[in-house]
């Protein structure tokens, strides 16, 4: 008998800094999540002896994509605005994704590196927000 797989992109759920990211997601690739570095290094010695060197990074790289209308970009742009004017990490919170199919994808701290770029057109766009999350939970797969 065969096996059959389900996913359903409205089951992904993210959260950054308890604001919900649910309207106006891109249609192809609206979270992104990659770990900013290996899990190791290698050294090598002038005799071939080679040492790998666990990195022990908890540090990932985020990326939402929003449609340029979504009203979730303001929400967003207005956690950014905080943190800068406050200066002290006010905008620093919880992040979680999860496929409530059946895992968790990424549960951490986070904060916003970068504001999207934006682009004006015929059509509207999408805007990608950057982030930074120290995870907190484990990572799984797909």
């Amino acid at each position: 008998m065969a096996k059959i797989g389900v996913y359903n992109s409205n089951e992904v759920k993210t959260f950054v800094n308890l604001i919900p990211i649910k309207e106006g997601r891109a249609k192809e690739g609206f979270l992104t999540i990659a770990p900013t570095s290996d899990d190791y290094t290698i050294g090598e010695g002038a005799d071939g002896f080679v040492v790998r060197n666990a990195v022990n990074g908890r540090t990932y790289n985020v990326t939402l994509k929003l449609l340029a209308a979504s009203p979730d970009n303001a929400k967003l742009a207005t956690l950014r605005a905080a943190g800068l004017a406050a200066g002290n990490g006010a905008d620093i919170g919880p992040f979680m994704a999860k496929n409530n199919l059946g895992e968790f994808l990424l549960v951490g701290d986070c904060w916003i590196q970068a504001p999207p770029e934006v682009e004006y057109g015929t059509e509207a766009g999408d805007r990608e927000w950057k982030l930074i999350v120290v995870e907190k939970g484990a990572l799984h797969g797909s």
